[in-house]
């Protein structure tokens, strides 16, 4: 009887505490960009938005973020950075758990994906490959878009690094460090990640 009382006490507050993120992640949003946009984000969220970058988040969008919400890797709560000039497209029905979205330049995320925990995307270096420029914080950081196709699925741990294209209807392994394009229908893991299986196969 006891055990019972516990486990609905515990989704009664799940149920509470998810109602009060959901809205104050919306106005918190609405407050960055001006927008009202229908997400159900669970949980805390860190949100940096530049008054130049642009935002767009399509329909059904999901967000686990925090313990309750979602323990794997749950001290990496789900936080988008978006830096001058920058652009952050998310598609309708795309889910995320505890991930970090660096963007400087683009990233595009397709319908219909979905990223687990502690995943990092990050379309530049951040810093210099020059350790004078690192130095003297003058740096000269590269770059380059990354696009996410639809369907695809990011399992836990990923990074995905500058200039990136992930086909559509992909799986990622976890903890895998994508440096390179991946093919549509794949399969690919590792560090640096690698083609594992194709899913037109058979078999």
């Amino acid at each position: 009887m006891k055990y019972n009382i516990m486990f609905y006490a515990y989704h009664i507050k799940k149920i509470i505490i998810s109602f009060i993120y959901v809205n104050i992640n919306i106005i918190k949003l609405l407050l960055w960009t001006g927008k009202i946009f229908r997400i159900k984000a669970c949980g805390p969220i860190s949100i940096f938005i530049h008054p130049s970058a642009k935002l767009t988040i399509g329909q059904n969008c999901r967000i686990n973020s925090g313990i309750l919400f979602n323990p794997y890797r749950y001290y990496n709560k789900f936080s988008i950075v978006l830096h001058k000039n920058s652009v952050l497209e998310i598609g309708n029905n795309v889910g995320f758990s505890n991930c970090t979205i660096i963007v400087k330049k683009r990233i595009t995320i397709g319908d219909n994906v979905l990223i687990g925990g502690g995943t990092l995307i990050c379309d530049s270096d951040l810093h210099s490959l020059d350790s004078d420029q690192r130095a003297n914080k003058k740096e000269d950081v590269l770059t380059k878009e990354i696009l996410i196709g639809k369907s695809s699925f990011i399992g836990g741990g990923v990074t995905i690094l500058k200039g990136v294209v992930i086909g559509e209807n992909s799986i990622i392994g976890a903890c895998s460090v994508v440096t390179k394009d991946v093919s549509s229908n794949s399969i690919y893991g590792g560090n640096p990640s690698k083609l594992i299986k194709s899913l037109d196969e058979n078999g």
